[in-house]
């Protein structure tokens, strides 16, 4: 039994060897599986994550091994258990030299780990043959976790540790194979990762011969599973309680490691805090129920964590987990020392903030040894982890999203040394630039993605430079632009406005006009109606705007520069304090910018028009508050889907492009210009 009497629910954690007492539920498929290793050597057990395949192994089977269920003739038994991990050769041989006191050093398993790569299986089976000199006694390995072997394989750039996984197949294949020795072999990999053994000759030919699918506990077995742990150290459960939980495991996924850490919390609340001999369900809905127990005794590791605490946990479960290629989360082991340069932490800030994960029947980090060095691999404990923390979730999300940028940029350097792609431009490099200054990537990280770091960001830096110089030029092109629209325009005003005003008021050709310019009391320089409701008015170097009864309207405000309104959009573009606007002839206004790299949250309006687009990439997330987007004169093909995440763009202004595609799912645009 566990050496945590206290307890009788192992919480998190696989089942160990040594608690096999507490292992109940599975019986016939212990049964089961000692037939099929019976009849072939090598049996794949495969399952869902959380299918309870580890503790099957350890819990049911191997006890069953060294109770003499499967040899008649002997119940001696060397049980070898390891997982591929970072190093499948490595741990493969210090796994059996652990069995042999006087061969468990590094220098011995270094030795072996050549001679298997030179030789094969055959010198495992020559040490087996020394060890069954003295005793009648049978070989057991279990390879937990084989799918970690695929990873492996995928990480490896150099071609001598890629030819490393493939003779860790042959291996174990062979060992099953030879009759030499009674040498056994088990492995678990979860059922999704089936695929991937194809990339191993023999491998799924084996596989098909002796596989093992782990079924699901039906609700007699999970009864059993609830209960009799509990019965076995004298504890009580209210029939109603095992009720509730069985109807609850219906209702969620990683069942069996949810169900075994929320049984852990119950048993640990009801005799901490309740305290009245008896499991029931005021204890259950006091840890959460259990589709929320393991959040909360996660989110509770966090309480009384410093600022830099958080992070550093955030970086720490970051490098601990990955989205593999199918879109997988998955859990990827990593050196301590290696967590330091990714987290920018001490060890002793590392220690205390696993501790916090460990301790209090947590179980959520895992911390073994390598070899004979002082560094440690941290691991999370289960899959179920990655999927059932929700702050966890996001964290693993969060890292995608950054690795998938970063993966990016590093293609579009490629292809820009190729002289296939240009210097990043337009939106492109603004999503860049954002990813940079949010995710503040370094080397270490990104490197264990794909190496290229340092390149890619002198990249992207060179593009951004590159942009703010074109930013800088068309800004003076348009400041000496107005300035000589304006010195035109006061010239102009000058030299005609007397004529005008006195003609228009003398001939009564406009009476509206006359009677703007009788009611104002203000000198007014020029002004014309637009859409029958106001005029630009120019006085004192400000701009205003009045009515037909030549008054003010003051909701419209004063501007230090301003436009006439746009025949085609009905907007004037107005400007107070150096910041920019567009004006509607109802008195709205908008805060407008007139490139991508001036986006933000805060941004109501987008003018675009004649920049010679010829593809437009919007990020719906900077543009929440969008309502206006005009996007005229460009050499537009199709508008991109992006605008149907945009939720409050009731204008886009579109006409003068080349489109030949529009989504329809552009419903909310009130007014839609698309003439070509």
């Amino acid at each position: 039994m566990s050496a945590t009497s206290n307890n009788p629910y192992i919480g998190l954690r696989p089942f160990d060897v040594d608690e096999s007492l507490l292992f109940f539920g599975r019986n016939n498929q212990t049964l089961e599986l000692l037939q099929r290793l019976h009849q072939h050597h090598f049996v794949s057990v495969v399952g869902s994550s959380g299918s309870g395949k580890s503790s099957l192994i350890r819990a049911g089977l191997i006890p069953s091994l060294k109770a003499g269920y499967l040899m008649e003739d002997s119940d001696q038994w060397l049980i070898v258990i390891m997982k591929p991990g970072r190093s499948p050769l490595y741990n493969l041989a210090e796994a059996i030299l652990s069995q042999i006191p006087e061969k468990n050093n590094a220098v011995s398993i270094e030795a072996l780990v050549q001679e298997i790569m030179e030789v094969g299986s055959e010198v495992i089976v020559h040490l087996m043959q020394q060890i069954q000199k003295d005793t009648n006694i049978n070989f057991f390995l279990l390879v937990d976790q084989f799918e970690e072997l695929f990873r492996f394989a995928a990480e490896q750039k150099d071609v001598s540790r890629q030819d490393e996984a493939i003779e860790f197949v042959n291996s174990i294949l062979e060992l099953a194979k030879q009759q030499t020795v009674p040498f056994f072999v088990v492995i678990t990999m979860r059922s999704d990762f089936i695929g991937d053994c194809s990339l191993f000759y023999g491998l799924p030919e084996a596989m098909n011969e002796s596989q093992y699918l782990v079924p699901r506990l039906n609700r007699v077995q999970l009864k059993t599973v609830i209960e009799g742990p509990a019965k076995l150290f004298g504890g009580k459960l209210d029939a109603s309680l095992t009720s509730r939980i069985l109807n609850d495991l219906g209702k969620v996924k990683d069942e069996l490691p949810l169900l075994q850490h929320a049984l852990m919390r119950l048993w640990d609340y009801e005799t901490k805090v309740h305290q009245d001999d008896n499991l029931g369900l005021d204890d259950y809905l006091g840890i959460g129920g259990l589709e929320k127990a393991l959040c909360i005794h996660a989110d509770e590791a966090l309480i009384g964590m410093s600022d830099r605490e958080l992070f550093i946990t955030k970086r720490m479960f970051q490098s601990l987990t990955a989205i593999d290629s199918n879109g997988r989360k998955i859990r990827r082991p990593v050196l301590l020392s290696q967590l330091k340069e990714l987290t920018g932490a001490t060890s002793e800030e590392l220690e205390h903030i696993i501790d916090c994960f460990i301790k209090e029947g947590r179980s959520f980090l895992i911390i073994s040894v390598l070899g004979d060095s002082t560094d440690k691999i941290i691991d999370i404990s289960h899959e179920s982890f990655i999927r059932q923390w929700d702050k966890l979730g996001s964290w693993v999300d969060e890292e995608g999203e950054s690795a998938a940028y970063y993966l990016q940029l590093v293609e579009a350097l490629r292809l820009y040394q190729l002289k296939k792609k240009d210097l990043l431009a337009g939106s492109e490099l603004q999503l860049m630039l954002d990813w940079r200054n949010r995710f503040k990537p370094i080397a270490v990280w990104a490197n264990r993605y794909k190496n290229g770091f340092v390149e890619s960001l002198a990249y992207l830096e060179a593009s951004e430079q590159e942009q703010l110089r074109l930013i800088g030029i068309e800004k003076a092109r348009k400041k000496k632009q107005s300035y000589l629209i304006y010195s035109i325009m006061g010239l102009l005003f000058a030299m005609c406005l007397a004529a005008v005003i006195a003609t228009t008021i003398l001939n009564g050709k406009n009476e509206e006009i006359r009677t703007a310019l009788m009611k104002s009391k203000k000198i007014i320089q020029s002004f014309f109606f637009y859409d029958d409701k106001f005029a630009i008015a120019y006085n004192e170097n400000k701009f205003y705007f009045i009515n037909k009864e030549g008054e003010s309207v003051d909701k419209l405000g004063q501007w230090d520069e301003a436009e006439q309104f746009d025949n085609k959009t009905g907007f004037a573009k107005v400007q107070i304090d150096r910041k920019d606007f567009l004006l509607d002839t109802n008195g709205a206004k908008y805060k407008v910018a007139y490139n991508l790299t001036d986006v933000d949250t805060s941004l109501e309006a987008l003018d675009l028009s004649g920049q010679m687009q010829s593809e437009l990439t919007l990020n719906p997330k900077k543009l929440t508050n969008l309502k206006v987007l005009i996007i005229s004169n460009n050499n537009l093909t199709s508008l991109p889907i992006a605008l149907t995440q945009l939720p409050n763009l009731t204008d886009l202004y579109a006409d003068g492009n080349r489109l030949s595609f529009i989504p329809k799912e552009i419903g909310n645009v009130r007014h839609l210009h698309v003439r070509p």
